[in-house]
């Protein structure tokens, strides 16, 4: 049973980790692209009820991909960008990789981006890729990093990169 607890108290720190860099990342989007009158960067977990489009259906039920952050059309309110977060990858691009293909069949050429603190440095170098950076280079992801560390190139960049490539996407 202590063990137990233990676990669920590493996973709820985990969690909080992820939702605070979920946070940060919309709040530097909210103030990068805050000038641009026709865009709306749509809140985390408020998707549901702010993008009622981005619902996908199934036989048994209706259900959102795992999308942490919408950049969307202010008047049509639909999405011109979608952006998942995480704060490391360790298996988990699935999801990522999921929202791609369910979002492009909805929305076709529609980007979808990662953007990630990197904190165990898991997209390898250049010239070893590990094989997230291989999966995310095949699956057409654009992964930005936070992590200094990171090297970039092969469809990895500097979260620096962030705001003014969504704006070059959008023209």
């Amino acid at each position: 049973m202590i063990k137990t607890l233990t676990d669920s108290k590493a996973q709820s720190l985990r969690s909080g980790t992820g939702h605070s860099y979920q946070n940060d990342v919309y709040d530097r989007l909210c103030h990068g692209l805050k000038n641009m009158p026709l865009i709306d960067v749509v809140k985390p977990g408020a998707t549901a009820s702010a993008l009622p489009s981005l619902l996908m259906r199934s036989s048994i039920g209706t259900f959102i991909p795992d999308i942490d952050i919408v950049v969307v059309n202010k008047v049509t309110r639909n999405p011109f960008v979608i952006i998942s977060t995480k704060t490391s990858i360790r298996e988990r691009l699935t999801g990522t990789f999921y929202t791609k293909r369910v979002m492009s069949d909805k929305y076709p050429g529609i980007p979808v981006i990662l953007v990630t603190c990197d904190k165990d440095l898991e997209f390898g170098t250049l010239d070893k890729p590990r094989r997230p950076r291989i999966e995310c280079a095949y699956e057409n992801i654009i992964v930005y990093s936070d992590n200094p560390d990171t090297e970039l190139g092969m469809g990895i960049k500097s979260t620096d990169d962030l705001i003014s490539d969504i704006l070059k996407m959008l023209l």
